[in-house]
């Protein structure tokens, strides 16, 4: 019986020497959140869809790997429902397939979309950097804005370089807490070796910069759905 609780006490101080446990981990900078908080009357966002870095070959692919994990990411938040809108679906609305925040928007995009999604807000999404290959590399940048008054509510521009020892730290705790994975190799692999593991953390974390909403306010139903099934 000495065997195993030996064995046992080993993991458990491998643990708790970890990196992923004792750090240092990432602390996100670049993002605003106007007022300091979410309106509360905030229920219902528009996400266009997820388009990738000007000229980059690797963002584009990643855009079309990453687009359903920014979906369910944002589902799982319960921070409000959202309305996916596809680029089938944005094209039949406005005549494009995409569109940037930082750039002209289509003739009456906020009125068109207020009308017909019945959204308070529209979320514009972009993959500012992807490398699907170590050192991994992943930028999340997004803009929210509120569609009836165009007032910017949030936005966010992060690269998150698991090079970097505190990123890395940052994602493997974050994997180990929200995928309950105890065993170090999966650990570090999943670091390495895969992109959408450090794309869910670096979502987590835009995620969380929008959590200042009071706790009553924030307790929506989650809801994802296609633009298909609206008018």
């Amino acid at each position: 019986m000495a065997l195993p609780l030996f064995l046992a006490g080993c993991a458990t101080l491998e643990d708790a020497l970890d990196p992923s446990t004792l750090g240092p981990f990432h602390t996100v900078q670049n993002y605003k959140l106007t007022g300091g908080q979410l309106p509360d009357a905030l229920r219902r966002v528009a996400v266009v869809p997820l388009l990738p870095a000007r000229g980059s070959r690797l963002a584009e692919h990643g855009a079309e790997h990453l687009q359903s994990v920014l979906t369910d990411e944002l589902s799982r938040s319960g921070l409000f429902s959202i309305l996916t809108i596809t680029p089938e679906k944005l094209h039949g609305l406005v005549g494009q397939r995409g569109v940037r925040a930082e750039e002209p928007l289509p003739f009456r995009f906020l009125e068109t979309l207020k009308s017909e999604t019945e959204c308070q807000a529209v979320l514009f999404c972009e993959l500012s950097v992807y490398q699907p290959y170590p050192p991994l590399s992943v930028g999340w940048k997004f803009h929210l804005f509120d569609i009836a008054t165009g007032e910017m509510l949030w936005s966010f521009d992060e690269v998150f370089d698991a090079g970097k020892p505190t990123v890395a730290n940052s994602c493997r705790r974050y994997t180990r807490q929200s995928r309950l994975t105890s065993i170090p190799a999966t650990r570090e692999g999943l670091v390495i070796d895969s992109p959408s593991a450090l794309a869910r953390y670096g979502l987590d974390e835009a995620i969380n910069t929008m959590k200042r909403k009071s706790k009553e306010s924030a307790n929506v139903v989650k809801e994802s759905v296609d633009t298909t099934s609206t008018r």
